[in-house]
């Protein structure tokens, strides 16, 4: 059979190079091939001699043209390139096979190693580990135009029913800074977590006028709230923490821009950081004096001021 070009050279090539195409290649060149019963001895392109060489990769001999126009192969021969191409081909196959099993094995290894670490150190800390995973998909997906809604994270409403809080006006009044606080903390989560992430000066600059507008919105709420009299400078402090909270990522922000190394730490002593947590402190402390709190009451106020707080 008299195979033209340099096909058969390419199959002898794929199969020292590894390829696993091989099967495809010999199909085509086959195809391709002029069927000739007697034996050739010259090429019928130039009608030089041919001369006999094995197929490295195979040890199967062909008599190739010294210019390059082709090879005549006695049919045994192919046939015994085809079966090796099989052999091959079928090699190849468990090879990859083994491998796709060999990297599921490995990314479920990979999975399963920190869940098992998690849960042999007890659910408060498999719990933490779930949490902070969420958080940092969160942390990497926060943009101008993203923001994400955290608030599932944060505490639920004050009970209505049962609440040390009997008084209709205060439990109303109480129940809408803390719905909206609980707003306002989701939206601190994410400029916290775009701080986080190394970004440009420009898309730090359009995640925090993202953030300003939100929290804009949610003092202009705030300090529209019905207050009872007696917790006018309990909304006071409210008002102005919400007010600070707004002052410390501009700096924040101002400062990543300027320097990525910034975190919090280095914004402790900033005044509006402090301002922020006194004020929500001193807020917590005159609602102690007024109350004698129940247990779940107490729980939900003193974590929705804190996951508000920036610190």
């Amino acid at each position: 059979m008299w195979i033209e070009g340099g096909r058969l050279t390419a199959i002898d090539e794929a199969l020292e190079h590894g390829r696993t195409d091989v099967d495809r290649l010999l199909d085509q060149v086959l195809a391709g091939a002029d069927a000739q019963e007697s034996t050739l001895a010259t090429c019928p392109v130039c009608r030089r001699d041919l001369v006999r060489q094995p197929l490295a990769a195979t040890g199967v001999y062909a008599s190739r043209c010294p210019g390059g126009h082709g090879a005549w192969a006695p049919a045994g021969a192919l046939e015994a390139l085809r079966r090796f191409v099989e052999t091959h081909a079928s090699a190849a196959a468990r090879a990859r096979r083994r491998t796709r099993v060999l990297t599921r094995i490995l990314l479920i290894l990979l999975v399963a190693a920190p869940v098992v670490v998690l849960l042999s150190l007890g659910p408060n800390a498999w719990l933490n580990g779930v949490f902070t995973l969420v958080q940092w998909h969160y942390d990497r997906h926060v943009s101008a135009t993203n923001w994400p809604d955290r608030t599932w994270m944060l505490p639920d409403d004050i009970p209505t029913k049962g609440s040390a809080i009997d008084v209709h006006a205060e439990l109303l009044y109480f129940d809408r800074p803390m719905r909206l606080l609980r707003v306002g903390a989701s939206n601190r989560l994410n400029m916290d977590g775009a701080l986080k992430v190394r970004h440009t000066p420009e898309e730090y600059a359009a995640i925090y006028a993202a953030y300003r507008e939100r929290q804009l919105r949610l003092l202009a709420d705030i300090e529209h709230l019905v207050v009872p009299d007696r917790l006018a400078e309990i909304h006071a402090h409210l008002v102005r923490a919400t007010a600070q909270q707004i002052v410390v990522y501009g700096a924040w922000t101002d400062a990543k821009a300027r320097d990525h190394s910034v975190d919090l730490a280095r914004m402790l002593e900033h005044p509006a950081v402090r301002q922020t947590n006194a004020e929500l402190l001193t807020a917590w402390g005159l609602i102690q004096q007024a109350y004698r709190l129940d247990r779940e009451t107490a729980e939900v106020i003193d974590r929705t001021l804190c996951a508000f707080d920036v610190i």
